[in-house]
């Protein structure tokens, strides 16, 4: 009996040493020394570049010359930046149902750097570095996948995207509201929530839009004032006001935004109100036109034109002073169109095949 007790007793000590001895199979999130010897180097190289940049010798070996395996384990890698490669492969490779890969990596909103050259470097979600260049054969998968980014996930800058190009659907007007609330940026993705949140032409959202454009009354871009022309409202004059008074020459001088100069002076000419006249009148008689270096003469052309074009009795005694300019930059453009040669049509060739949709 003795001896039946010790042999269980070795069998048991040997089994427990054996399991204790043998490495654990990792799980995910995987870390680098989980991958193969192989990839390892190479990941490792692309971790200490620190950014993503497809120039890079390591990022590109990881993109073209890993196997659909390897690709699928690094998506569940626990380094954002490597996560952020492995999945653009999956929403291009052939071998993977894309629709499923979008899906359900929808909640990864780790940051990662990626370089944009010459603007420098953004920190996007590894989300919305997927959704943003991802591809679709038509507008119906993509726009299924936008419905759920807006009402599920409506932190994403791909929902600032979406809500754009999406139609103003009720279900989706508290969550871009929310959207239009939140400390991101205003030219990339407030004024999308805002030109969204516009379309719905509620007359309940315009004291919403205006305290959110005058709280960002120095970032106003030409989207914002195509807002206020294709949605008038008087409510919206003292936004035009307070960018007159005080940001239309900082506008001009410290950022030369021709673009921004000529969409204000459109936007505050097409409401036609007294307020206008008195504001366009102050900019017009500013001696001198501009005190910094500027293209003077196209911008006032286009300060004469932006009257000239929105005849009213607010107007009047303005279009009066500049009736004489007006003809004569009308008698300009007149030679010049006459002058354009129209003879030569050479052959364009178009390619009808069709694209694949973009998100954005």
């Amino acid at each position: 009996m003795r001896s039946l007790k010790n042999i269980v007793t070795i069998i048991t000590f040997v089994l427990l040493t054996g399991t204790a001895c043998k490495a654990p199979k990792p799980t995910p999130p995987y870390a680098i020394r989980d991958y193969p010897d192989t990839l390892q180097p190479w990941l490792n190289r692309a971790v200490n570049f620190c950014i993503l940049d497809y120039d890079n010798a390591a990022i590109r070996y990881l993109s073209t010359q890993t196997t659909d395996t390897q690709i699928t384990l690094l998506s569940q890698s626990e380094i954002p930046l490597l996560r952020a490669i492995a999945l653009i492969e999956l929403t291009h490779r052939p071998g993977f149902n894309h629709e499923i890969v979008l899906r359900t990596h929808l909640d990864d909103t780790a940051v990662f750097p990626e370089l944009h050259g010459e603007w420098g470097v953004y920190f996007p979600y590894v989300t919305d570095y997927m959704i943003h260049n991802a591809k679709w054969k038509t507008k119906g998968p993509r726009d299924s996948l936008a419905d759920i980014i807006i009402l599920h996930h409506d932190y994403l800058a791909a929902a600032y995207n979406a809500a754009e190009f999406m139609p103003p659907l009720p279900q989706y007007h508290e969550h871009i509201k929310k959207m239009a609330t939140r400390d991101r940026d205003y030219r990339f993705q407030l004024e999308d929530a805002l030109t969204a949140l516009a379309k719905y032409k509620r007359k309940e959202d315009i004291p919403f839009i205006k305290e959110i454009m005058l709280e960002h009354i120095g970032l106003l871009g030409r989207r914002s004032f195509e807002i206020l022309t294709s949605y008038p409202d008087t409510a919206y004059l003292e936004i035009l006001s307070e960018f007159s008074l005080h940001r239309f020459y900082p506008i001009i001088c410290r950022a030369d935004n021709y673009d921004v100069a000529t969409s204000f002076l459109n936007t505050l000419a097409s409401y036609k109100a007294d307020t206008c006249a008195r504001l366009l009148s102050r900019i017009l008689n500013r001696k001198p036109f501009l005190p910094c270096t500027f293209d003077t003469l196209y911008l006032r052309e286009s300060l004469l034109r932006a009257i000239w074009d929105n005849p009213c009795p607010a107007f009047a005694a303005l279009r009066t002073r500049i009736a004489p300019e007006m003809h004569r930059i009308r008698r300009r453009d007149s030679i010049w169109n006459l002058q354009l040669d129209t003879s030569y049509h050479p052959e364009v060739i178009i390619d009808t095949s069709a694209e694949p949709i973009r998100w954005w």
